[in-house]
């Protein structure tokens, strides 16, 4: 069973961690979660700061690049991997996480971004787009 003693949002997020790669049904997120749809919308933002399709979207990208980097294989290899249905779907959610990273650096100069339900700070937005993201994640 997922998530025996913690709350409800943390049992959706325990489930979109395990399940990323497969296609994100809200209804039956808030069936596991044991919430309304628009609740757990709600809460799952005030924790995350994003719905659960962006975290699902974020997940997938951070794991994208991780394959790549420990497996050596090209992207559209990874992106199909992790759950992307085509390269091209692939290229647009990393095309729009970069435009989000660098709006994000007109204010400071770390983006932050959620995952594993923490506020992480990508030190350099441009390390993601050239594959070492993860080395430069900081919990």
């Amino acid at each position: 069973m997922l998530g025996a003693g913690i709350t409800p949002t943390a049992k959706a997020i325990a489930w979109l961690r395990a399940n990323y790669t497969k296609p994100l049904r809200v209804e039956e997120l808030a069936e596991i979660a044991r919430m309304g749809m628009s609740t757990l919308h709600h809460h799952f933002r005030a924790l995350t700061a994003m719905s659960p399709l962006q975290y699902q979207k974020q997940l997938r990208l951070f794991a994208t690049g991780e394959r790549m980097l420990a497996e050596g294989i090209d992207a559209a290899s990874a992106a199909f991997e992790v759950g992307y249905e085509s390269a091209s779907q692939f290229n647009r959610e990393h095309k729009r996480f970069l435009r989000s990273t660098a709006d994000a650096g007109h204010q400071s100069a770390s983006a932050h971004r959620l995952r594993n339900g923490q506020r992480l700070r990508i030190k350099d937005p441009e390390t993601f787009a050239s594959g070492s993201f993860p080395h430069q994640v900081q919990v």
